[in-house]
C-alpha cells in the first residue's frame, strides 16, 4: 500500500470513528430529540466523506465487514463498525447521486475533436520523457477516415487523463469566477476544485499538467459555431495560455501564488454560446480505467441517435479517445469492452453489446444519463456584443466548411 493510500485510509477511519462515537454518545444520553439529532450526525458524516472516491468507500466497507467476523470483538467496537458501515453506505448513495448534477461545462468542440482525450498518454508519460522538452510532437486524429484534429505539443508530451481533469477544473473555476475569458486561481484552489489533494507532490503534479496544457496547440477541422449553424476549420491555437503570476504575501512570507490563464477565443465562444458538454468531476474521478474515463467524456459530448443509443466502430472510437496506435484491433476491442462494463456498473450505461461479425458496438444510456446527453445550455451572455465580436474575429482567420 502506498503512503498516500495509507494516509487516505487513516483519515477515513478517523472520520468514521469520530462520527460513530458521537452517535454512541447520543445513544447513551438519549436526549428528547435523539432521532432527529442522530439523523443530522449521519448527514454530516456522509457529507464529510465525499472527498473519498466511490471504490475507496466500497472497499473500506468490505474491510469493516470482515472485522465483524472476529469472535473476540467487544461490544463498543462492534457498534462503531455497524455505525461506520451505515455512514459508508449513505456516503456512497450521496456520491452516486452527485453524478447527476454534472457540475462542469466544457466546449463540446474540444470533446468532439478528442483534443484532450489521450488514453495512451495516461499510460506512457513518465518523468523521464516529460523532461525531454526539446522534441515536439505533432499527430493527427480522424473520425471515420476524415481528419478532424491536429494536435501539437512543443515539449513532446501528450495530454493525460489527469491533465484533462485539471483542464476541467479550470472550467469549474471559470464558471465560479463569472465566466470571464481570464481566470485567476491559486494551486490550492485548483487542487481543491478537482479533489486532487494539497500535498507538495499534488502541487507538483498540477504544475506539470498546466505546463503540458500551455504547450498544447490544436487545429480543429470541424469546429461548430452554434449561433451561425456553421462549421469551420480553425487556425492553430492554444486551448489556454498562462499570463502572469502574483505572489500573495503576509509580511515577507509568500503564502500563495495567484496565477492567471486565458481561454482561447475558440474555447470561449463555445462556452459563451452554450455549445457545451456537461461533465461530473466526481464521476470522472470514480472511474478507475483511463479508457472508461475517456469514453465517458466522449459520450458527454455525443448526441443520441434516433433510436436513443450510441453506435461506434472499434477503430473509430479508439482513435478519438487516443488509444495507442500500437494496439491491435483485438486489444482495443478488449479495452473498450472492459471500459463499457465499468460504465455499466456505475450506471452511465443501461447496457451495451457487440453485434457478431461486425466492428460495431452499441451502447444504451441509463435514463438519467440520457437526460444529461439531451441537455443544452442557453447563451451565457454577460456582454451582448461579446459573442458577435468573437465570431467576427474567428471567421476572419478560419476556413469555412461547405
Amino acid at each position: 500500500m502506498s503512503s498516500s493510500t495509507s494516509t487516505k485510509k487513516g483519515k477515513l477511519q478517523n472520520k468514521l470513528n469520530e462520527f460513530s462515537k458521537e452517535l454512541i454518545t447520543l445513544d447513551k444520553t438519549l436526549p428528547n430529540n435523539v432521532a432527529e439529532m442522530r439523523q443530522l450526525v449521519f448527514e454530516r458524516a456522509s457529507e464529510a466523506l465525499q472527498a473519498h472516491k466511490l471504490y475507496e468507500l466500497i472497499k473500506y466497507e468490505a474491510d469493516l465487514g470482515k472485522k465483524k467476523d472476529n469472535p473476540n470483538i467487544d461490544l463498543e467496537s462492534l457498534t462503531i463498525i455497524d455505525y461506520s458501515i451505515k455512514i459508508l453506505r449513505l456516503a456512497q448513495e450521496k456520491r452516486t447521486e452527485s453524478y447527476k448534477t454534472h457540475d462542469v461545462q466544457v466546449s463540446k468542440n474540444v470533446i468532439d475533436h478528442g483534443a484532450v482525450l489521450f488514453v495512451s498518454g495516461s499510460s506512457s508519460r513518465t518523468k523521464k520523457s516529460s523532461t525531454n522538452k526539446n522534441q515536439g510532437i505533432v499527430l493527427e486524429k480522424s473520425d471515420n477516415g476524415k481528419k478532424i484534429l491536429t494536435y501539437e505539443n512543443s515539449s513532446g508530451r501528450l495530454v493525460t487523463l489527469f491533465d484533462t481533469r485539471v483542464f476541467l477544473g479550470l472550467h469549474k473555476i471559470w464558471e465560479l469566477r463569472g465566466k470571464q475569458k481570464k481566470v485567476t486561481f491559486t494551486l490550492h484552489e485548483l487542487c481543491e476544485t478537482v479533489n486532487i489533494g494539497t500535498t507538495g507532490k499534488d502541487y507538483a503534479n498540477v504544475k506539470e499538467s498546466l505546463s503540458v496544457l500551455y504547450d498544447t496547440s490544436v487545429v480543429m477541422r470541424n469546429y461548430y459555431i452554434k449561433n451561425k449553424n456553421q462549421r469551420i476549420e480553425t487556425t492553430k491555437f492554444h486551448l489556454i495560455q498562462g499570463e502572469n503570476k502574483v505572489e500573495l504575501k503576509s509580511g515577507e512570507n509568500v503564502y500563495a501564488v495567484e496565477q492567471t490563464i486565458v481561454f482561447s477565443d475558440y474555447l470561449q465562444l463555445s462556452l459563451m454560446e452554450g455549445y457545451v458538454s456537461f461533465i461530473s468531476l466526481a464521476l470522472l474521478e470514480d472511474l478507475q480505467s483511463a479508457t472508461a474515463q475517456a469514453i465517458y467524456l466522449k459520450l458527454c459530448g455525443e448526441s443520441l441517435n434516433d433510436a436513443g443509443r450510441y453506435e461506434f466502430n472499434v477503430d473509430q472510437l479508439a482513435e478519438i479517445i487516443g488509444l495507442s496506435s500500437n494496439n491491435t484491433k483485438s486489444r482495443n476491442r478488449q479495452l473498450i469492452k472492459q471500459a463499457l462494463a465499468e460504465l455499466e456498473t456505475i450506471k452511465i450505461l443501461k447496457s451495451f453489446y457487440f453485434p457478431p461479425r461486425t466492428d460495431k458496438f452499441i451502447m444504451y444510456p441509463s435514463d438519467w444519463f440520457a437526460t444529461i446527453a439531451r441537455k443544452e445550455e442557453a447563451n451565457t451572455l454577460t456582454d451582448v456584443d461579446e459573442i458577435p465580436r468573437l465570431i467576427e474575429g474567428i471567421l476572419s482567420r478560419s476556413i469555412i466548411q461547405n
